[in-house]
């Protein structure tokens, strides 16, 4: 299913919202609607929902690193070793 900018954005960016809501986390509306003016006229729900979720995880590891909630490159090599047996 195919959306397009004009009609489409008010929906696009409640759903946004409602999401991230969802989450205890919230999006502004600033950045979806920047992210939205930046895809093509006509696009798909998968494409807005990866790059909503892409934007998610970016803004989480984000916040993550700002709160010093990292690990070391041994840890995450350690994490990952355990993960892979």
């Amino acid at each position: 299913m195919a959306f397009t900018t004009n009609c489409s954005l008010k929906f696009l960016v409640c759903f946004a919202t409602f999401v991230r809501e969802k989450r205890n986390n919230m999006l502004t509306k600033d950045n979806v609607i920047k992210t939205i003016s930046k895809f093509p006229d006509s696009f798909t729900l998968d494409e807005l929902v990866d790059k909503l979720i892409f934007m998610d995880k970016v803004e989480r590891g984000l916040d993550q690193s700002m709160n010093d909630k990292v690990c070391t490159h041994d840890e995450a090599r350690k994490k990952l070793e355990k993960w892979l047996k």
